[in-house]
């Protein structure tokens, strides 16, 4: 039906990037609850991210449809999709400012999910198809980072033979 769109949907289909963020926002709460308002934050923004994007593809919302009536080629709807995606790439960015005195691997990770907002909306706004396989490609580097971070922020020399060196961006990370 929507042809272009359709190679971004199939794409997403494809990695997780970090559907762990859509489990529960009940836990989000308790980070902040914690003070952690760095991980409240991304947690509840990219859910919301997923929840959003989502009901792009949902037919009940009429999106796709109320787009398609105005302008049957969908320009306007990539279009959209561009600079929502843009919207998020900035937004990423700030947070991957946020992480310049973190440890390495989160760094990385925010490196890769500002990448993989901004090719696609790139993408998208120029109807460039290489550029939404390179940001999907960058979404499944998110994927890989996720799972590394979380193994080590999980694994403890208490709880697993196998712990993964945490090294810090800033030499002043406790300062």
């Amino acid at each position: 039906m929507f042809p272009f769109l359709d190679i971004q949907f199939k794409c997403k289909r494809t990695h997780v990037v970090q559907s762990s963020s859509n489990t529960n926002h009940w836990e989000d709460l308790l980070l902040l609850y914690d003070s952690n308002t760095f991980a409240t934050t991304t947690m509840i923004s990219y859910g919301t991210f997923f929840l959003s994007y989502g009901a792009l593809y949902i037919p009940s919302f009429g999106i796709m449809k109320a787009y398609a009536t105005v302008d049957p080629t969908l320009k306007e709807l990539q279009n959209a999709i561009g600079f929502f995606l843009i919207a998020w790439a900035i937004f990423s960015f700030f947070m991957l400012l946020c992480t310049m005195k973190s440890v390495i691997s989160l760094f990385v990770l925010f490196v890769f999910i500002f990448f993989t907002f901004f090719l696609q909306g790139i993408g998208f706004l120029l109807e460039h198809h290489g550029l939404i396989k390179a940001g999907n490609v960058f979404g499944i580097l998110v994927t890989a980072a996720g799972l590394f971070n979380a193994w080590a922020g999980v694994a403890t020399s208490t709880n697993s033979y196998f712990v993964i060196p945490i090294t810090w961006l800033s030499r002043h990370h406790g300062k």
